[in-house]
């Protein structure tokens, strides 16, 4: 008897084999002799939303990249995201200028970078790819060393083209001005937050990074980095809740149904030394390390 998700995870499968087909990631080629084929594997996930309903079943293929040897498979690793401080800073100029602030997602960004290295990488389960055959990997793929690297250096390249240019403080965030109006982009790896005086400005960009890359409009923003944001322009307020993220947390650790006490202590308890930990001690480092730490309002008290 079949799973009920099964036509989902096959479908979601399939998409991402005819993604692989229609960017050019790969092509098929005779086993080299002489060099290191790493593996690949299928990679499973439900993308929920804020709802926890589910939105789409997500299938990636996601190379062993750990395989890969510094100065033969790869040289260059590191990729800017945009920073927590450089968002609120960006919803912080929205609010004091009434500025538009809208959000994109790029599908697949990886698979856009382009590769300098020679990377083999053998088929995932279901690829038709005869024995003898591997992948030589011409666009980057999720998992390998340089992925992320190279996907910047593309995206990079596509903005500047269209008059953007890095910060010196944040390389993941651009700024350009346009007809006297200042428009900011950040990046955070496929995530895009567009912020500008003008819609239309907004709108020609969208347009400009569709002609580059196949993306999905999210519209006015609501989620950045599991952060909800709620931007109030008739009062000039904006607010940031973790809520989601902090039930997801307490549902984790088990304290769902825990209530808030004014004093975390029982009246008249005496502390006593132990000899040995109550808890877990690496359970309680990723409770503490778990903690949301954002303001929860950005505008005037």
């Amino acid at each position: 008897m079949s799973h009920p998700d099964t036509a989902e995870w096959e479908a979601a499968c399939e998409d991402e084999h005819c993604t692989f087909e229609h960017m050019g990631v790969y092509e098929v080629i005779p086993c080299p002799k002489d060099r290191k084929v790493m593996g690949s594997k299928w990679v499973f996930h439900i993308k929920q939303g804020p709802d926890n309903s589910i939105q789409k079943y997500k299938a990636r293929i996601v190379a062993q990249g750990f395989t890969q040897i510094e100065g033969i498979d790869y040289d260059k690793t590191f990729m800017p995201v945009a920073k927590l401080a450089s968002l609120c800073i960006i919803l912080v100029l929205a609010n004091e200028y009434n500025l538009e602030v809208h959000q994109m997602d790029i599908k697949s960004a990886y698979l856009n970078g382009k590769l300098q290295e020679e990377i083999f990488m053998a088929p995932p389960p279901g690829f038709d790819v005869p024995d003898g055959m591997v992948l030589r990997l011409v666009k980057a793929v999720y998992g390998t060393k340089q992925g992320g690297h190279v996907w910047y250096d593309d995206i990079k390249l596509t903005l500047q083209s269209m008059g953007y240019a890095h910060t010196e403080a944040d390389h993941a965030v651009f700024t350009c001005s346009k007809n006297a109006n200042l428009s900011v982009i950040a990046l955070y790896v496929d995530d895009i937050t567009m912020a500008s005086k003008s819609l239309q400005t907004i709108n020609q960009d969208k347009v400009t990074l569709r002609q580059h890359y196949k993306m999905t409009d999210l519209g006015n923003i609501a989620w950045s980095l599991g952060i909800h944001v709620s931007c109030n322009r008739t009062t000039g307020r904006t607010t940031l809740s973790q809520e989601k993220y902090i039930l997801e947390i307490l549902k984790r650790f088990g304290k769902s149904n825990t209530h808030p006490i004014s004093t975390p202590t029982l009246t008249n308890e005496h502390l006593v030394k132990l000899t040995s930990p109550e808890v877990d001690i690496k359970a309680f480092q990723s409770t503490v390390g778990s903690d949301a730490m954002v303001p929860n309002w950005l505008g005037p008290a």
